[in-house]
């Protein structure tokens, strides 16, 4: 398998069949959050992303998009100035990633599910069915 960044997990509600739970990871491969579950015993209902980095997608459908409020785009360039410098620190193969490049306000935007892995902090709840129940 692979190693991944932290993980936070937050038990948000549990019923005798089914959990809701806040994950946290810090980056995200295929089907990562899943698999992660699986491992436990439980197998994920439902997955929805509720936050990319320091943006909130509440409200927001599979596929819609909206324009970035002024203090949403300086919070992204803060954070993805702040991941630059971090990398610089660290030795190792260059980040892929959305960078500034992204921000540009005259391109539409793409699917957020489109993201590459070592893009920045993704918040998700997952509605797990519990195990042996």
């Amino acid at each position: 398998g692979f190693k991944t960044g932290k993980t936070q997990i937050k038990m948000v509600k549990r019923s005798r069949d089914r959990s809701i739970i806040d994950i946290t990871i810090r980056e995200g491969r295929n089907r990562q959050v899943r698999r992660m579950l699986a491992q436990l015993g439980h197998k994920v209902r439902d997955l929805t992303r509720i936050k990319l980095g320091p943006l909130e997608l509440s409200g927001l459908n599979p596929g819609d998009f909206r324009p970035l409020t002024p203090r949403e785009l300086r919070e992204l360039k803060q954070y993805f100035k702040r991941r630059s410098e971090a990398g610089e620190k660290k030795a190792g193969r260059p980040r892929e990633g959305l960078g500034l490049r992204a921000l540009d306000a005259s391109r539409p935007p793409t699917r957020l599910t489109s993201l590459k892995s070592s893009g920045p902090a993704k918040q998700a709840r997952a509605i797990a069915r519990n195990r042996g129940r």
